[in-house]
């Protein structure tokens, strides 16, 4: 009863936009209940969107013990293991979560940020484009192609990928930064300042928008606003440094 309420709790203090509240709210039910599965797994999950990664690490690492099959308890120790960089686990969890869930979307985008993030573009691809598959009304698969596209200089099919991002979410700030970024390398400058001042306004703490938003506008004589553009993503660039 004190995890059910517990979790109900922290549910509707998530849903608030109280991530921390949630936090709190397991944390203290964990002093009464600290081996429980349920609350150790949502726990490592909200520890993990709170970048508490050690923490995450050692709440999912004694869910699996307690229950060692359960495939919810292993995509999260995989995503998990993802943002502490650790990739060869995480690319193991997730290829065992997809052996006996093979039609899950959400994992075949997850494994393919696995493989992007250790230079594997073409097989990252074929499960990015795995996960549009099974679920095509969806942005961020597309942008994560359009955005290796970007990286190999296809600026193009870059363009492309990301309006096709923008079809499904049209606040995407990174596809919008990107479709700025291939603008600007095509010298196509309106359509870079276009794409840039939604960018920043979708997502106005993502320095690179600002720093492409800022060479942009030296590009189109705008040498005042470009400064400050640029000196903005200067310090946004030094305050994530220290982080």
């Amino acid at each position: 009863m004190l995890v059910a309420a517990a979790e109900q709790a922290a549910l509707q203090q998530r849903a608030g936009g109280d991530r921390n509240g949630a936090l709190a709210t397991l944390l203290t039910a964990k002093v009464q209940a600290p081996h429980e599965f349920r609350l150790l797994l949502d726990l490592s999950i909200l520890e993990d969107e709170a970048h508490l990664l050690r923490d995450a690490e050692r709440d999912v690492a004694e869910a699996r013990a307690i229950h060692p099959d359960d495939l919810k308890a292993l995509y999260t120790e995989a995503r998990v293991k993802m943002d502490l960089q650790e990739m060869s686990a995480a690319e193991k969890d997730m290829h065992a979560y997809l052996k006996a869930r093979p039609d899950d979307a959400t994992a075949h985008y997850g494994l393919g940020r696995i493989l992007q993030m250790t230079q594997r573009s073409d097989k990252a691809r074929l499960e990015f484009e795995r996960s549009i598959a099974l679920a095509p009304n969806q942005a961020e698969s597309y942008y994560q192609i359009g955005q290796m596209a970007l990286d190999h200089g296809d600026y193009t099919a870059a363009q492309q990928e990301c309006r096709r991002a923008l079809e499904h979410d049209a606040k995407h700030g990174g596809a919008l930064t990107a479709l700025g970024i291939a603008a600007y390398r095509l010298k196509q400058y309106s359509q870079a300042v276009q794409a840039l001042q939604q960018a920043i306004a979708a997502a106005p703490e993502y320095q690179t928008a600002h720093y492409y938003y800022g060479l942009v506008l030296a590009k189109t004589g705008q040498k005042e606003a470009s400064e400050r553009e640029l000196k903005l993503a200067a310090t946004m660039a030094d305050e994530q440094n220290r982080r």
